[in-house]
This record gives structure tokens, C-alpha cells and sequence, in this order.
């Protein structure tokens, strides 16, 4: 990996809402059989969370969400990539501050954000665009560009800044087969300091290939950025003072997870798609595991209990129901700082608490369904969704 040199970065580095101390847990490797039958299935909230917040994102002019495909939370900011043009930035209590819009090919540009990452003091946001990252320093009222790293073929898709470093964890999806390395660990320079050989390698002579969603995978848990490759059981982790992978987590498919044949065997995969699992995302907070992952022809989603080692199942879709505010049932979609993100359309809320099932719900505080009443009915049907934001158990 080759790059021209960042201009002057110096960065102090705190934790936003990231445990310092996670080493106990974070040198567990962990199992979870995704052949075993779960435990039972979970279907409320109170399950698992000690409490929800539903959070409007201020409407105006600059601010409107076109979609949410990312949310990153920084010393209680709110960062959220829409689309793949924008990232938006508002308070935690959904207050619109500023956004970054710099489509277009010249020097702070970008044709579109595959990924982006904040680093740990609120200081610096990455964009990883097609050939480049961009830097942009984050000043409290706007994003100013600093300086790019050129990247070399094949592109990654993934970013994530390593806390307490200035480093940074490129994942590349294996498009070709003849790619080198997968996950590469680079410094502010754009120097290699270490990558993880791809062992997956093939020969590719079909000219169709089955690309999947999320092929390569990160997160962060505590301090940590976590990557799973994509013919990989194993959840690797970044150890910032080594600079070396270690492994966090295994997903075990028992030989079932996809390989690199799917890439370029059409016949072989129409006939044996059913057999593979394949992990969409992984979520992890201090005491939980989610998971979504696809097997036969179904997608299933399973929540994994670290303290008494169980897997239990939830729906795919309307997940949990909202036991504590009466809102309609959620998905558990991102994870940043501990806390579980979602979000619902203005509109679609609106709808919701006008009808029986949210009359007919008993909550586990009916204050908070009042406010949620008052909140729905606050809103116009144009305005950008509305956050939903989950404490777990710890």
C-alpha cells in the first residue's frame, strides 16, 4: 500500500464511550455454534435493554437524510452517512450541526463514500472513496480537508481509525481471487505496518461472479476494531500495540460458511447455496453478540448472551417489540459506543401510534409511551426519521 504522506497529524486520543480496560474480554476467543438449535427466542426489548430513546433528527434545508447506511457516535455526536454522498453530523439530542457534501473529482473530493470512520477524539473523520482516503478534520462547526492517501488496486471497501493510534484497517473484498492480502493494517503515512496473507486465493475463469452484501465485515467493541474476511469463520481484532491480528470470535458454520468456489463455480453454487452460512453483520456490547447471517435460503438473526454463553433467536424482521415505550418493533441495525441504533420514518411512526396495536400495548412505563405520542404527533410526515437508541443490559 502506497501513499504520499499526510500533512502535520497529531491527534490525542480519548475513548468516546469505548472501555479502556477491556482486556479480560477481549483476549476470550469466543464460539458460537451457528449449527446449534437457540436456547429459546427473545421477542421484547426488556429482554435485553435497560432503556429506548427515541431521538428526532432536525429537519432543515442542509440536513435532509436521503437514507442512513452507517451511524458512528463520538463524545455524544451523532455521525451518519446518508446515501453514499453525505455524512451528516447532529447532537444527541438530534440537532442538526453540519454535513459534508464534497461529491465531485477534485483535491478534498470524492465520486462517493464507500466507508468512513471518526477517530477516538473527535478530531479527524476518514473517507474512503474510490482510490483514496481523504482526511478531514473536524473542527466543531464544519469539516476542512486536510489531505488524501492514494491507494493501489484492488480497493478496499472497508475503514475503521485503530483507537489510541493514528493507524488505520483497510479490508478488501476478494473480487479476483489473486489478491494478495485481505485486511491490511496502514499508518498516517500510507505505509503497510502489517496485513494477513489471504488464504482464500483462487483461479477465477468465469466471467460471471456472485458478489454478496458486506462481504467483508468491521466493528468496534470497547477499544477495539474487530474484521471478519469473508470465507472466514474467525472474528479477528486489531491489537493496537503489537499492530498484529489476534482472534476474537468464531462463528462456527463447521465447514459451512462460504468459500472462494461460490466466486467462479455457477452450477456448483446454484445447487449447494442452501448448505452455506453467510454473516451479513455482527454487533457486539458489553454482554451481547448479534448476529445476522443467511442459511438455507433464510436470513436468521441470533443474539448471543456472553455471561451465561447461550444463543438465543430473534425475528429477522420487527425483531423486538418496544415493551418500555410502546413504539412499533425494531431491528437492532448499528452499534457505536455500547449503545444499539435504529431508526423509523416520520411518517411510518406517525401511522404506528394511531392504531390499535399501539392503543392496546402494555408498557413497562407509560409515561414514556405518553412522550412518544406527543413526539409522533410533533412530526410532519416529510421530516428526517426519527433515531431510536437502545441501552443493553451490561
Amino acid at each position: 500500500m502506497r501513499a504520499r504522506p499526510l500533512i502535520f497529524l497529531m491527534i490525542i486520543f480519548c475513548y468516546c464511550g469505548r472501555k479502556a480496560d477491556e482486556t479480560k474480554d477481549t483476549n476470550t476467543i469466543r464460539a458460537i455454534d451457528l449449527l446449534s438449535e437457540p436456547a429459546t427466542e427473545i421477542t421484547r426489548i426488556s429482554d435485553v435493554a435497560t432503556n429506548i430513546e427515541y431521538v428526532p433528527l432536525k429537519t432543515i434545508e442542509n440536513s435532509l437524510l436521503k437514507s442512513i447506511t452507517k451511524i458512528v457516535t463520538c463524545d455524544n455526536i451523532i455521525y451518519i452517512r446518508s446515501s453514499l454522498d453525505d455524512i451528516f453530523c447532529f447532537d444527541n439530542k438530534g440537532n442538526f450541526l453540519y454535513n459534508l457534501n464534497k461529491t465531485g473529482r477534485g483535491p478534498g473530493e470524492y465520486t462517493y463514500i464507500v466507508d468512513f470512520d471518526i477517530s477516538s477524539d473527535n478530531k479527524a473523520l476518514l473517507v474512503l472513496s474510490t482510490g483514496n482516503i481523504l482526511l478531514f478534520n473536524i473542527t466543531g462547526t464544519e469539516f476542512t480537508f486536510n489531505t488524501s492517501i492514494s491507494l493501489m488496486k484492488p480497493y478496499p471497501s472497508k475503514i475503521s481509525m485503530i483507537p489510541g493510534t493514528t493507524n488505520i484497517l483497510l479490508s478488501i473484498d476478494p473480487a479476483t481471487g489473486s489478491e494478495q492480502a485481505l485486511s491490511i493494517l496502514i499508518n498516517a503515512n500510507g505505509d503497510t505496518l502489517y496485513f494477513k496473507p489471504n488464504h482464500y486465493m483462487f483461479e477465477n475463469k468465469s466471467t460471471r461472479h456472485m458478489h454478496m452484501i458486506n462481504e467483508s465485515l468491521h466493528y468496534n467493541f470497547g477499544n477495539r476494531v474487530c474484521f471478519k474476511e469473508e470465507f472466514s469463520d474467525t472474528v479477528f481484532f486489531v491489537n493496537s500495540e503489537s499492530k498484529r491480528f489476534q482472534p476474537r470470535l468464531i462463528l462456527d458454520s463447521h465447514g459451512k460458511g462460504g468459500s472462494p468456489r461460490i466466486r467462479y463455480d455457477t452450477e456448483n453454487t446454484k445447487n449447494n447455496l442452501p448448505e452455506y452460512f453467510w454473516v451479513y453483520y455482527i454487533i457486539e456490547t458489553h454482554k451481547y453478540i448479534i448476529s445476522s447471517y443467511e442459511h438455507n435460503m433464510s436470513r436468521n438473526k441470533v443474539i448471543y448472551d456472553k455471561s451465561s454463553k447461550k444463543k438465543f433467536k430473534i425475528a429477522f424482521d420487527d425483531a423486538l417489540e418496544d415493551d418500555i415505550n410502546g413504539g412499533p418493533a425494531l431491528d437492532p441495525d448499528f452499534c457505536s459506543g455500547n449503545k444499539i441504533y435504529s431508526y423509523i420514518d416520520a411518517l411510518t411512526l406517525k401511522e404506528y401510534v394511531t392504531g390499535e396495536e399501539f392503543m392496546n400495548s402494555k408498557v413497562s412505563d407509560p409515561g414514556k409511551k405518553n412522550e412518544l405520542k406527543k413526539l409522533a404527533d410533533s412530526l410532519k410526515e416529510t421530516d428526517n426519521p426519527v433515531l431510536i437508541i437502545v441501552t443493553p443490559k451490561d
